[in-house]
């Protein structure tokens, strides 16, 4: 025995409309459609389900028990309709991603909860790891999006353009009265400076740019985690060259921020795995991210 839910339809359409010329209206198909489909339903069950009754179609006591659940059932329909009405709308969904930890604080969090206040509905799993370990949670699908500087990527993903992040120097030396805050490479003392791990995206951006001044780039004192250069600083360990969003996130009085001249920057990237589809709440926040509707998402709204 098998009930369909074209079965559960006709049911439901001869109970409201009492005939089957109505219940034929109501589903938008033939009368003879729905003749054949209601004594399908009653072989499927072994039951009788309507008695004509001075021409119209009455509910036999069987179908009166059975009308609870279809109408359980169709609320149920109805709750996947609106389910899916709201992912569309960005209501409800889930998004996964990863991010260096330099950009969680600051950018990352700012832009979850500009994203927030637009689509309340939508829940995200944050979290932060380094540029080897992001590109493994993507390689195997492990989140939706990540977001990083620009690392060189294997094959199967794919990278959108967000935005850049410039560097800029830390130190507890003031500025003074009138002086620009900016400083150029020449300025800044290599021996006491806490370097960046040349395998990240800015210590290897540093060492071209030192190198392209004509400075020697070998720090002693190296870190990996950006947001640690700041209390090393405040502690009197050296002065250090971080991107803009961890220097603003950990901003304190006794350390002056000093953009470099001529401007460095770092690109902004989303990543996914090209062979597994982003989520329509996934695409949302890329749209939200790069300020333009991805491929899919316009495609969708066609």
């Amino acid at each position: 025995m098998t009930i369909r839910l074209r079965h559960i339809e006709a049911l439901q359409a001869v109970q409201k409309a009492g005939s089957i010329t109505g219940a034929a209206e109501l589903l938008n198909v033939s009368q003879p459609a729905v003749s054949k489909l209601l004594r399908h339903a009653e072989d499927q069950l072994g039951l009788r389900l309507f008695e004509r009754v001075k021409g119209k179609l009455v509910p036999t006591r069987e179908a009166k028990l059975l009308e609870v659940e279809i109408d359980r059932t169709f609320a149920g329909l109805e709750r996947i309709s609106s389910i899916a009405a709201n992912l569309r709308r960005g209501r409800e969904g889930h998004v996964s991603v990863a991010c260096l930890p330099s950009l969680g604080f600051g950018f990352m969090t700012d832009q979850v909860a500009q994203f927030h206040r637009l689509h309340p509905g939508v829940s995200f799993d944050l979290r932060t790891h380094h540029t080897r370990e992001i590109l493994e949670l993507v390689a195997t699908n492990s989140l939706d999006l990540a977001i990083a500087h620009e690392p060189v990527l294997p094959p199967g993903m794919r990278k959108v353009p967000i935005g850049t992040s410039r560097l800029v120097h830390l130190s507890t030396v003031p500025l003074a009265p009138g002086e620009a805050a900016e400083i150029t490479l020449d300025r800044i003392d290599v021996d006491t400076l806490i370097g960046v791990d040349p395998d990240t995206s800015i210590g290897m951006t540093l060492s071209e740019a030192f190198a392209a001044a004509g400075i020697r780039y070998a720090p002693r004192n190296l870190i990996q985690t950006y947001y640690l250069a700041l209390p090393l600083v405040r502690y009197g360990t050296g002065s250090a060259i971080v991107d803009e969003h961890t220097a603003q996130a950990w901003a304190v009085p006794d350390v002056a921020v000093r953009a470099i001249v001529p401007e460095i920057t770092l690109p902004i990237t989303a990543l996914h795995h090209e062979n597994y589809p982003l989520s329509h709440s996934a695409h949302l926040f890329l749209d939200h991210l790069t300020g333009q509707p991805t491929r899919r998402t316009r495609s969708a709204r066609r």
